[in-house]
């Protein structure tokens, strides 16, 4: 009788297990999986934080430090500044550099130059409008329709009034859009007239004035970044993860998913003949299971690489996709917070904090987000 009981147990028991056993072992398979998809992070070739890409006279631009990078599409030069680089900005004959020059006092200073076979630099020149020596702390500099646009303000320990300027490679003009502390630079494009993008709103640039856009929030949307997709339509991006559609007023079309908040990376991409418009997201919580996310988002665009659907997409997640293997991603470009964007000559560039240039290449026989190295892997 005691024998009975004793199997009895057991035999309960195996039940019990064996379905346990079953999903530890299916969990598990799923772990494996992932870990044998995740690549050792390189050493980076352009460390740091890196400034945001500009492509001028068919070459990649970006900087980190005091060193400019540029790529032809199949290697890496320098050229090396006497100061700190903070951002680039280019029109078609002018490639623009902000350098961080001193702290005590702030000193900042714009440099150009049309990067011929000399590659000298000369100081913008203000003396044709002495206004602009008095805003020393120059935030953003951005370009659109081979104009220069500049976010100043004057050094004021107790106010934040920020000035947007214009520079068309020779002369100054000041910018009618009202300084305040929500007039900070954030962007500009062009796409028959130009819009300015700034943190309390966007205008329209014309020869008069600029003109506000209205939109329909019912609180005004804190912008960070601008674009102009390819079908020749405007869209800007805000803090909280909203897409506007940007024409004579700012109309709602997309979000992020999960109430993400989005880091001011925006860029498009063509693959595989499908348009897809990416944004840097920021981590809002840490999970056991993912760690910490970053990365990026897409929404995947009609044909024509306008605006369609409502709602961005994790990488790799659905089909289409700008990447092929969601578990690369989440496991090596996913966790790095991206600060900017681009694809050029068909290959994605991020510029991360901290990690330094990552790039979406073949690695191992297969595409993979890794860190962008000065040898270029053809058929590893």
């Amino acid at each position: 009788m005691k024998s009975k009981k004793i199997f009895i147990c057991i035999f309960l028991s195996l039940i019990i297990i064996i379905p346990l056993l079953a999903v530890f072992i299916s969990c598990n398979d799923d772990i494996f999986h992932t870990i044998s998809l995740e690549e050792k992070v390189r050493t980076a070739f352009i460390k740091g934080s890196p400034t945001n890409f500009v492509i001028f006279k068919d070459s990649l631009y970006v900087a980190s430090g005091k060193t400019l990078y540029i790529f032809d599409g199949s290697s890496w030069t320098t050229h090396e500044m006497d100061s700190k680089i903070i951002q680039l900005a280019a029109t078609s004959s002018l490639l623009y550099v902000l350098l961080f020059e001193d702290i005590t006092p702030l000193k900042f200073t714009i440099k150009k130059s049309s990067f011929g076979s000399n590659r000298n630099w000369i100081d913008i020149k203000v003396s044709n409008y002495k206004e602009f020596e008095d805003y020393t702390e120059i935030e953003n500099i951005q370009s659109a329709n081979n104009i220069l646009y500049i976010g100043a303000r004057k050094p004021n320990k107790n106010t934040i009034d920020s000035v947007i300027f214009k520079y068309d490679g020779n002369n100054f003009a000041k910018t009618s859009i009202p300084a305040g502390s929500s007039s900070s630079l954030r962007g500009a494009v062009y796409n028959g007239e130009t819009f300015i993008c700034t943190s309390g709103g966007i205008y329209r640039d014309n020869s008069a004035a600029p003109i506000p856009l209205s939109d329909d929030s019912s609180s005004k949307p804190d912008y960070i970044g601008i674009i102009k997709l390819e079908d020749n339509t405007i869209a800007a991006i805000t803090r909280n993860g909203l897409l506007y559609q940007i024409d004579t007023v700012a109309t709602k079309k997309a979000e992020f998913p999960d109430s993400r908040r989005a880091s001011g990376a925006i860029a498009t991409c063509k693959v595989d003949n499908k348009y897809f418009l990416l944004a840097g997201r920021q981590d809002i919580s840490y999970s056991t299971s993912s760690g910490y996310t970053f990365g990026y988002v897409e929404l995947e665009l009609n044909a024509s690489g306008g605006i369609e659907k409502d709602t961005f997409k994790v990488p790799g997640t659905e089909d289409p996709s700008s990447i092929e293997i969601n578990e690369r991603y989440s496991s090596s470009l996913g966790v790095v917070p991206v600060n900017h964007l681009v694809q050029y000559k068909n290959t994605l560039f991020a510029a991360t904090h901290q990690k330094g240039v990552w790039s979406y290449r073949d690695r191992n026989n297969a595409p993979s987000w890794n860190s962008e190295e000065e040898e270029i892997p053809v058929n590893e």
